[in-house]
C-alpha cells in the first residue's frame, strides 16, 4: 500500500513539474510564435501580451492586437489532445472576451479585411462550443458619405453549443444578442437571434427579433424609400420566425414601422404593420 502511494505521489509530482516547466516555456516563447504566424498569414502587425496554460488543459491568450483590425482582451480554449493524435483539431469551449473588430469600407467598396491564402489542405477543425462576451464591431462606410458613415454593433454576446447526445449529431443551439449604438454609444435598437440548427438534416428553428430600431440612423441607405420628406424619427419592430425541415424553409415575419415624425415636427399618422 505504501509503495502504491509513493508511486501515485511521485507520478503527481512529475506531472506537476512537467506542467510548470511547460507553462513557463509557453509563456516565454509562444507569444512571439503566435505573433509571427498572424503576421505571416494576415500580413498585419500583431502583438500578444500573455499566453498561459491551466488545468485540465486550457490555453489562455491575453491582450491580442491585430493591427488596427482587431483587439481582444482574452481568448481561452481547451483542445482535445487525443484528437490531435489522429490529425484532427477538436476544441472544447472557445471563449472570446471583449473582442473589438474595426471594419472599414473604402470609397471603391473594398473592405479592410485581410485575404487568407490557402496553403495546402486545411486541417479539420471541430468546435463544440463558442462564447463571445461583450463584443464590439465598429463599421465605417466611406462609400456613402464623404466623412464616412459609422455604426457600432455593441454589447455583442454569442453562445453556440453543440448538443451532447447523440455524439454524431451536428445539431447546434445558438443565442445571439447585440445593440446598435450611435456616436456617443447611445442605443438606438436591439437585435436578438436564437434557435437551433441541424446541418446534416437541414432542419432549423430560429427567431430573429429587432426591437426599437430608429431607422432614420440609416437614412444614407434608404433615401426616400420610406418617405419623400425627411424623417426625424421612425421606429422599427420586427419578429421573424424561420422553420425548416429537410431543407424546406418557411419564414413568417411581423413587421411594424411606427412613430414616423417629419423633421419639421409634423407627425405622420400612419403606422405600417405587416405580417406575412
Amino acid at each position: 500500500m505504501k509503495k502504491k502511494n509513493k508511486i501515485i505521489f511521485w507520478s503527481c509530482g512529475i506531472f506537476l513539474a512537467v506542467f510548470l516547466v511547460a507553462n513557463i516555456l509557453i509563456g516565454v516563447f509562444a507569444p512571439r510564435i503566435v505573433e509571427q504566424q498572424i503576421q505571416q498569414n494576415l500580413k498585419l502587425k500583431a502583438s500578444l501580451g500573455k499566453i498561459s496554460l491551466s488545468l485540465p488543459f486550457t490555453i489562455t491568450l491575453e491582450r491580442l492586437e491585430i493591427g488596427e483590425l482587431a483587439s481582444i482582451k482574452k481568448i481561452s480554449l481547451s483542445p482535445n489532445l487525443v484528437a490531435l493524435l489522429f490529425g484532427k483539431i477538436v476544441i472544447h469551449g472557445l471563449n472570446i472576451i471583449e473582442p473589438v473588430i474595426n471594419i472599414e469600407q473604402s470609397k471603391d467598396g473594398k473592405l479592410n479585411l485581410p485575404f487568407l491564402e490557402q496553403k495546402g489542405k486545411a486541417p479539420e477543425i471541430y468546435l463544440t462550443s463558442l462564447r463571445v462576451r461583450d463584443g464590439r464591431i465598429n463599421f465605417t462606410d466611406n462609400q456613402v458619405t464623404t466623412n464616412g458613415f459609422k455604426v457600432v454593433i455593441g454589447k455583442l454576446n454569442i453562445k453556440v453549443t453543440k448538443v451532447v447526445s447523440p455524439i454524431t449529431s451536428l445539431e447546434t443551439n445558438f443565442d445571439i444578442s447585440a445593440q446598435l449604438l450611435g456616436a456617443g454609444d447611445e442605443s438606438f435598437g436591439e437585435l436578438t437571434l436564437s434557435g437551433w440548427l441541424d446541418y446534416l438534416k437541414r432542419d432549423l428553428d430560429a427567431e430573429l427579433e429587432v426591437k426599437g430600431l430608429d431607422v432614420t440612423k440609416f437614412s444614407v441607405y434608404y433615401g426616400n424609400f420610406i418617405s419623400n420628406r425627411k424623417l426625424s424619427s421612425a421606429r422599427l419592430d420586427l419578429v421573424s420566425t424561420a422553420k425548416a425541415q429537410n431543407n424546406a424553409l418557411h419564414i413568417a415575419t411581423k413587421f411594424n414601422l411606427s412613430n414616423l415624425v417629419y423633421a419639421q415636427g409634423q407627425a405622420q399618422q400612419l403606422d405600417l404593420n405587416v405580417m406575412k
